[in-house]
């Protein structure tokens, strides 16, 4: 999607965006987990907003980082190429015990709580591992704080955001989207 966009290829942007939302994964050993056929959004976000990877062995929450880092970008390049509400990633739903919410805000939120309240402060773990060095916190916050039209809470998300962004911006992955995205209207 993203490679569509910088050359200015129509048909590179559909690709990208038909293999995140067209239903893939069904033959094979993921619906057993899931129980149904998925897309790469549900594939990375499970109902309980647990992110795919996030609690690997070791307190490598890097690799679950990377997928929120992934899907958020993604959201974003839809949200701005403004594709339409059916490739809004930032509003896809999901209902998980009579709450529905957002499925990136479920992820966002799920990752937050691992910075916020882990008992191996992985926050404060200076090594490729810390989850906060991503650059999809300051994006789930701008979109959910001032352009979307519905209210969500993003306690969580807000607090872990906060508390590594004076010192190194949202992430060292993409650090610029503090400067593109921290708390500026649509």
């Amino acid at each position: 999607m993203a490679l569509g966009v910088f050359l200015d290829d129509q048909a590179l942007f559909d690709l990208g965006t038909r293999l995140l939302f067209e239903v893939q994964y069904s033959n094979n050993d993921i619906t057993t987990v899931h129980g149904h056929a998925v897309n790469l959004l549900g594939l990375s976000i499970a109902a309980t907003g647990e992110v795919m990877e996030f609690n690997r062995g070791g307190g490598d929450s890097a690799h679950g980082t990377g997928t929120l880092n992934s899907l958020v970008n993604a959201a974003e390049i839809l949200r701005q190429q403004d594709v339409g509400d059916e490739h809004n990633l930032y509003e896809m739903m999901l209902s998980e015990d009579g709450d529905t919410r957002p499925r990136l805000l479920l992820g966002s939120e799920f990752a937050a709580n691992a910075y916020v309240n882990s008992p191996t402060n992985i926050i404060k773990n200076d090594s490729f591992s810390n989850g906060t060095k991503g650059s999809y916190s300051e994006m789930v916050l701008n979109y959910y704080l001032h352009v979307s039209s519905d209210a969500y809470a993003v306690d969580l998300t807000r607090e872990a955001n906060a508390a590594f962004r004076p010192t190194t911006g949202a992430g060292y992955i993409a650090p610029w989207t503090t400067l593109t995205h921290a708390d500026v209207s649509e």
